[in-house]
């Protein structure tokens, strides 16, 4: 696929994008074709077209898996959005990913919004702390991806011999199936079965993992803080805070291209 010729046109405070494309016979999926001419995220993507900025050929297409061909016209009009950054305290028992028929999704403490929102930093059912969600998929997506290195940090209280030696081995990086985890922050807390770690990647149960690993069974685990933006210590499991410019600023302060906070 090959994009053959560009205009912009403004709009009032819309701007229509246009890209002609090309290929031999094969066909793609709109969301797939919208995420390559427009640079845009496959959350972006997808909110997009269901959200009617999309047209093929004149006509505006709302379902993300429509197949396009050859010398098809795709427009986009992009409209300036309000930013909505929520931070949320998740409790214990609630998911960060939507199970059917299972416990409360934490998009449910939150007031009810007809956009779609977008949940950044999961963390397991028996897991607690900072969970951020957004309307913005771009902004979710790079707080989560492993070339930005953002830093999350947690407070973690473990059963099982936390010595010295443990403690350097889970810095130095601990083999999860064959494939050793990157270098961690780690440092002591109050009590002798606790500590601070602090990660750049975000494996599936990562810490619960590398501590099976090391032989230590987590009882606690609460993150509170991502990037430099903290988790108040006065938050009450279940609270939410919408993030204020300076927060968001905070929150991203790692990622070198932030497009949103200039949207």
């Amino acid at each position: 696929w090959a994009v053959t010729r560009a205009g912009v046109r403004t709009l009032s405070s819309k701007v229509l994008l246009t890209r002609s494309l090309y290929c031999d016979t094969e066909t793609k999926r709109l969301n797939r074709t919208v995420m390559t001419l427009f640079n845009l995220t496959r959350p972006e993507a997808d909110k997009a077209i269901q959200s009617g900025q999309v047209k093929v050929d004149g006509k505006t297409v709302t379902t993300s898996g429509t197949r396009v061909a050859a010398h098809q016209k795709i427009e986009f009009e992009k409209r300036k959005e309000e930013l909505i950054v929520y931070a949320l305290n998740k409790p214990v028992g609630v998911l960060s990913k939507p199970e059917w028929g299972s416990s409360p999704f934490v998009i449910d403490l939150l007031p009810k919004h007809k956009e779609p929102l977008f949940v950044s930093g999961r963390l397991d059912k028996d897991s607690s702390g900072l969970i951020i969600i957004s309307n913005n998929g771009r902004l979710t997506s790079d707080l989560i991806n492993p070339e930005n290195e953002v830093e999350k940090e947690y407070y973690v209280t473990v059963s099982g011999e936390l010595t010295n030696a443990v403690i350097q081995k889970l810095r130095e990086g601990v083999p999860i199936k064959g494939e050793k985890t990157k270098p961690t922050k780690v440092r002591r807390a109050d009590t002798d079965d606790s500590f601070f770690i602090t990660l750049t990647e975000g494996r599936n149960r990562h810490i619960r993992r590398i501590c099976r690993t090391m032989g230590l069974n987590v009882e606690v685990l609460h993150r509170f803080r991502i990037g430099h933006f903290i988790l108040p210590r006065q938050s009450q499991h279940g609270s939410f805070k919408r993030l204020t410019e300076e927060d968001i600023s905070n929150l991203t302060a790692q990622i070198p291209y932030r497009p949103y906070l200039d949207e």
